[in-house]
């Protein structure tokens, strides 16, 4: 399993403007989970750097600044591709 430490910096509140909905995403016992606006915890497996499989959510590719920090993600699935969630806020804040 990844350093949960590792998986700390993906933690955070990301919000998508096209389809009024958020993302949380939390690290419990080591593991990164999707909260979504349903309430349903979806484990969130690494594929490569920077992409994770959220299952019937779909997969999530973080996008970062110049600087290394996290600005959010796109979801892509069947249905929907390159969906724009833009994180809130500071990490840890």
């Amino acid at each position: 399993a990844p350093d949960p430490d590792w998986l700390e910096e993906y933690e955070g509140r990301y919000w998508s403007d096209e389809f009024e909905v958020s993302l949380t995403l939390v690290v419990e016992d080591g593991e990164l989970l999707a909260r979504t606006f349903r309430q349903v915890d979806i484990t969130l497996d690494s594929l490569r750097d920077d992409a994770f499989d959220a299952g019937e959510v779909g997969v999530l590719r973080f996008e970062r600044a110049a600087n290394g920090r996290i600005t959010g993600l796109m979801v892509d699935n069947g249905r929907t591709k390159d969906v724009w969630f833009a994180r809130q806020g500071s990490p840890g804040g």
